[in-house]
């Protein structure tokens, strides 16, 4: 079926079935297509590696410096073109990657529109630009860079991907921003899509409360002021203060608990025979815990104390010991506590018979799950979460 197909004489079963089938091809096709990418990338990696039957430096290099030159090469010429346009000199290319070029069009925007023209005019006029001007004018870039290296052919095409508003870059293939149109796709200014590129701003292993909270504090990032955003930490805050802990818990899964486990590691060099294995295992429990081993994650160290304390408080009947691939949560705990760690781990409920709740670091666990977070945005922007105040405030 063909672009121009008039699906208007179809029933409603009908529709629902092409709607699935064409689904199913959607996804099969994109699976495709990573995975081709992924076998090109893993070739060109391999050609750099000597153990590689095919491994040449020369050829792994040229590959890196191609890709180089194919951006660099649409980046010089777009600003070129952009300036010719608008007739302002300037660099309006925000941001280079692998494979895309994000730029600046502000400028464009206030020259050809008029000043009171609507966010959907705007995004229509962009669109336009984009389909009309941008394409053909990289499409001829590019043959022309195809010529002047002496291609096989010309392989290089670019589409427009999105429209944003706002953009805070942090660092190379960190960034975050606000979109409006994703390849077509609109979306609202109420509830526009956040793209969020390397930054785990908004993760699983997060609570859904601190999730919406997070979620919450990007349009005061994108398109507020210092001011805001300090009253909304502060806010958020006061709420995740009042939260269970059950809610404020991080979830974790957990795998090779029995090999950080003290006991268990000690079962081994009673079992062993091997010199040089008791060795590393006895320097594996050279510490003073007698529950957990040196190099234990923080998670799994959790879940082994959860353990010690199921046992010491005689709930063995009641509750389950963590064990290898389970689920967990665990918390930091304020020091001293009554049994002198930092962390503790529980798979439904923290058991009251612990006596612990009043002992759970609400400030650690906020700085861990929000502020650390929101500060590689805040850092990139010269924010500070709270209020600074000075020697001088206090005679004003």
């Amino acid at each position: 079926m063909g672009d121009t197909f008039d699906y208007s004489g179809l029933s409603t079963n009908e529709l629902l079935k092409l709607e699935k089938e064409y689904s199913r091809k959607s996804s099969m096709l994109n699976t495709k297509q990573l995975g081709l990418k992924i076998l090109l990338n893993s070739l060109y990696g391999a050609t750099g590696n000597v153990g590689f039957r095919y491994f040449n430096l020369h050829l792994a290099t040229s590959i890196t410096l191609s890709g180089q030159l194919a951006i660099r090469w649409i980046e010089k010429r777009l600003n070129d073109f952009l300036n010719k346009k608008i007739g302002i000199k300037k660099d309006r290319v925000v941001l280079i990657d692998t494979d895309s070029v994000m730029l600046n069009l502000k400028d464009l925007v206030d020259v050809f529109c008029p000043k009171d023209i609507s966010r959907e005019k705007k995004l229509e006029f962009l669109d336009a630009v984009g389909k009309k001007v941008f394409n053909p004018f990289i499409d001829k870039s590019y043959r022309q860079l195809a010529e002047y290296t002496n291609a096989f052919a010309h392989k290089f095409h670019m589409k427009r991907e999105n429209i944003v508003n706002a953009m805070i870059i942090v660092a190379a293939k960190n960034y975050l921003c606000r979109v409006w149109d994703s390849e077509g796709v609109r979306y609202s200014i109420e509830e526009p899509y956040n793209k969020i590129m390397g930054l785990q701003m908004i993760k699983a292993s997060m609570g859904k409360e601190v999730q919406k909270a997070m979620k919450d504090a990007i349009p005061i990032l994108t398109e507020g002021q210092e001011s805001e955003l300090q009253d909304y930490i502060k806010k958020v805050k006061s709420t995740f203060n009042t939260l269970s802990v059950e809610d404020i818990a991080f979830p974790r899964g957990v795998t090779q608990i029995s090999k950080f486990s003290v006991p268990l590691v000690k079962e081994r060099i009673e079992k062993s025979t091997d010199i040089n294995e008791i060795k590393q295992l006895e320097d594996f429990l050279d510490t003073k815990s007698q529950i957990y081993t040196k190099f234990a994650p923080v998670h799994v160290k959790a879940g082994l104390i959860y353990n010690d304390l199921i046992e010491r408080f005689g709930l063995t009947q009641q509750r389950q010991k963590v064990a290898d691939n389970d689920k967990i949560k665990f918390v930091y705990l304020r020091k001293p506590n009554p049994i002198g760690e930092e962390v503790v781990g529980f798979q439904e409920t923290l058991p009251k018979e612990f006596g612990l709740h009043s002992y759970v670091d609400y400030d650690k666990m906020f700085e861990k799950s929000f502020l650390e977070p929101i500060r590689k945005i805040t850092d990139a922007l010269g924010w500070k979460t709270e209020k600074v105040s000075f020697l001088e405030d206090f005679f004003e």
